[in-house]
């Protein structure tokens, strides 16, 4: 699987423009989220095809997906 980091997430990929986590068997987001050991209170989305992908969204080794933080507050 092909992730793209957008500026926001580069500091938790080692500043990192892509990479490539490989995936044996499709898996949910909320998983993949895990296995790449992002802090909990980091708030972003992934987003496949122009559409923000839910936790329980299922992704393959083929996919291609972009990671893209947001700052919620005032």
């Amino acid at each position: 699987m092909r992730i793209k980091v957008f500026a926001g997430m580069k500091e938790f990929f080692g500043q990192k423009e892509e990479l490539e986590v490989p995936l044996e068997k499709p898996c949910r987001v909320g998983d993949l989220v895990e296995k790449l050991n992002l802090p909990e209170d980091l708030h972003f989305v992934v987003v496949r095809d122009g559409k923000s992908l839910g936790q329980d969204e299922t992704v393959d080794d083929d996919d291609r997906v972009s990671f893209v933080r947001f700052v919620s507050g005032g």
